[in-house]
């Protein structure tokens, strides 16, 4: 584990294999399912989400407004960054969970969730810095 300044980064650690029984039909929102309820016999999480180990890193969120504190981001640097992507950039000494947007122009920004943020233009020659692509987002309910 490392830490900036106030997110905690984790390094995968594959060797460990923890599995789960998963049911194969999925879970039915709504109307009564006409599935099977068979379960396969494991889910080994690491080998589900995770294509690049030595490239990718987990951080917690952690959100004033607790709308997404507490949730968790699988981050992989292999990535790169595409129109609609979320990405956890360094931005002027520290780092932030945004949006990449690239405009009708072909310029790409770094957009925040916080309204009251504005857009960063993101160039190679400023201080913000794309650290990592967001794959996941494992969401605490």
């Amino acid at each position: 584990m490392f830490y900036s300044d106030d997110i905690p980064f984790f390094k995968t650690d594959l060797e460990d294999q923890t599995v789960t029984p998963l049911s194969e039909g999925g879970l039915p929102v709504g109307s009564t399912s006409h599935s099977s309820n068979s379960i396969k016999p494991q889910l080994d999480l690491n080998s589900e989400l995770i294509t690049s180990p030595a490239s990718t890193f987990f951080a917690r969120v952690q959100d004033e407004s607790k709308n997404n504190d507490g949730d968790l981001l699988i981050i992989d640097k292999s990535i790169v960054p595409y129109d609609g992507c979320m990405i956890v950039a360094f931005v002027d000494g520290e780092f932030r969970l945004k949006r990449v947007k690239v405009d009708a122009e072909n310029i790409t920004w770094l957009v925040s969730a916080n309204k009251d943020c504005k857009p960063i233009i993101a160039e190679a020659d400023n201080e913000h810095t794309v650290w990592g692509v967001v794959k996941y987002l494992i969401k605490k309910v």
